[in-house]
This record gives structure tokens, C-alpha cells and sequence, in this order.
């Protein structure tokens, strides 16, 4: 049996575990007992839950991701080495159903890659020991399954960082507003209504949800920040509840962490430039030491030539 041969039995192979897995997805699953028994019972939804329109609302490769991930989703929740990055998720508005999506369909592509890539090379006669492919498929593997988990990561930090600046300036709004002898709950809501970009919004959503459940305003922002990992917020809120629950005037103090908030984002942001900064003195000085090459060289060839 020659190499073509084991290369042509390979791609069988593979091919025909595609199709099984494929006749996997398409059966019906059965139903997962616990979350049968909420929706019989109308208890209150998964915490891990951000989208509940069940991945109608995605399309092309996301819906995909969060068909694939919503197969897997109640096994791997309850396990103890499998983590789902909640808050980043949350702050993003992205289902954990969608993340584990993305991390298998990452890992198997990462797995297939070099078999096909070498099926390819042996169809040109090129022939490359079996412990390559196997190490390389693993590791590609293992390189696609955490590479969602840098990237949510990633965009949440971004994320966060647009709602801390936003954040200052809906404190801002609040406290004019206070100043002003606006009440406090309508001073959150002409603040949350002033701007159109999507920190607004959602404080704006997340606060016509509490008046409609009767909730504090200040609870609501409470929860927000926890929900996604910003203390600014819990901050905001944990100012508001003295005007809420003793009637204090908090227009200075809103102003004063306003100012603070900004302050802290504008030493952040000087402390990035000046990394940035420092990064390119090693390319500077690589350039300086090539240009002296080009000076030195020339010259010494001519001084062993002589």
C-alpha cells in the first residue's frame, strides 16, 4: 500500500466521521430535565443566559456557533474545569451558548487543518512522518479552542473601557440634574436618555425595567454592575442609594466622581502612550544599528581590500 492509498483511507475516514456527526446534529436531542422543570414551573431564567430569542436573531457562521454551542452548553456549564467568561459575555451581549460555539468549531478546524493541507501535499508525492500531522493537529487544536477565550476577553476590556468614559459623563448628567432639584430616579432617567450610543441605551433599558417592576433605580444599577464586572457603576449606584433611602443632596459628590473617573481614565490613557512609546525605541535603535552597518561595511571592505 502506498502513500496515496494511506492519504485517500485518511480522508475516507474523515469524511465519514463528518457524516455521522453531521446525522448526530440533525437528530432530535433529548430535553434536559432541569430545564424542563423551569419551564413548567415559570421559575426565573439561566443566570448564564444573555440572548433569549434562542440564536433566531443571528445569521451565517453565529448562528452556527450558537447551534453547535447550544448542543454542549448543558453539559459543559456544570463542569469544574470549564469556565464561561459571564461578565465579559454579558457585556458584550453575546450567549454562552455562542462562546462554546466558537470554541469547538475553533478547535476542529485547528484539527483538520494540516491533514488536509498534507492530503494535499501527498497528492504532489510530498511524503511527511505521521507524528508531524498527529502533533500539529493537536496543538492547532488546542490553539483554536482558547482563542475565543482571548478574544471575548479582549473585546470586553475594550467594551469596558467605552462604558467607564461614557459613564462619566452620565454622571455628569445626573448631577446637573440634581442640582437642579430633579428627583432623583428622573435625574437617572434624563441622564440615561441624553445620549444615543449603546452604554445609554442599555442604562436607559435597564432602568425602565426597574420602574416597571417597581425596583429602585440606584438596585437596578446595582446589579448592572455586577452582572458586568463594573465597580464605576456600583459606585454610581452605592451614591445614589443616600439620595434614595435618606434624601441626601449627592449633586457634589456625583461631580466630584465624575471628575475622578475622568482623571483616572486620563492616567490610564497616558500610561498606555507612554508603553506605546517606550515599544518604539527598540525598533528605532534596530534602525540606527543597521545604518551604521551600511556606513561601517563599505568602509571596511575597503580597508581589507587595500
Amino acid at each position: 500500500m502506498n502513500d496515496f492509498e494511506l492519504w485517500a483511507m485518511a480522508l475516507a475516514a474523515i469524511a465519514t466521521l463528518g457524516l455521522i456527526l453531521l446525522v448526530l446534529r440533525m437528530l432530535p436531542a433529548d430535553p434536559a430535565l432541569g430545564d424542563a422543570m423551569e419551564r413548567l414551573s415559570g421559575a426565573a431564567p439561566d443566570p448564564y443566559t444573555v440572548d433569549t430569542s434562542g440564536g433566531d436573531n443571528l445569521a451565517g457562521s453565529d448562528a452556527l456557533s450558537y447551534r453547535v454551542g447550544a448542543r454542549f452548553y448543558p453539559r459543559l456549564r456544570s463542569q469544574a474545569w470549564f469556565r464561561i467568561p459571564t461578565a465579559d459575555l454579558a457585556i458584550l451581549r453575546e450567549t454562552p451558548q455562542k462562546f462554546i460555539g466558537d470554541k469547538i468549531l475553533s478547535a476542529a478546524i485547528g484539527l483538520i487543518i494540516v491533514p488536509v493541507s498534507l492530503a494535499l501535499l501527498a497528492l504532489f508525492g510530498i511524503a511527511v512522518p505521521f507524528v508531524f500531522p498527529a502533533a500539529g493537529s493537536l496543538v492547532l487544536a488546542l490553539a483554536g479552542f482558547f482563542a475565543p477565550d482571548a478574544d471575548v476577553k479582549t473585546r470586553a476590556a475594550s467594551a469596558r473601557l467605552e462604558f467607564t468614559r461614557a459613564l462619566a459623563a452620565f454622571i455628569d448628567f445626573v448631577s446637573l440634574n440634581r442640582s437642579g432639584g430633579v428627583a432623583a430616579f428622573q435625574s437617572l432617567e434624563r441622564a440615561a436618555a441624553v445620549g444615543d450610543s449603546w452604554v445609554f441605551l442599555r442604562l436607559d433599558a435597564e432602568l425602565q425595567k426597574a420602574s416597571l417592576a417597581g425596583q429602585a433605580p440606584w438596585a437596578a444599577l446595582s446589579n448592572l454592575a455586577g452582572e458586568l464586572a463594573l465597580p464605576e457603576l456600583g459606585d454610581l449606584a452605592d451614591i445614589m442609594t443616600y439620595t434614595g433611602d435618606q434624601g441626601a443632596s449627592v449633586a457634589d459628590t456625583l461631580a466630584a466622581r465624575a471628575g475622578a473617573l475622568r482623571s483616572a481614565l486620563l492616567s490610564k490613557e497616558q500610561g498606555e502612550a507612554g508603553a506605546r512609546t517606550k515599544k518604539m525605541d527598540a525598533p528605532l535603535g534596530a534602525l540606527a544599528v543597521l545604518f551604521m552597518i551600511m556606513l561601517l561595511v563599505p568602509a571596511a571592505v575597503n580597508i581589507m581590500g587595500i
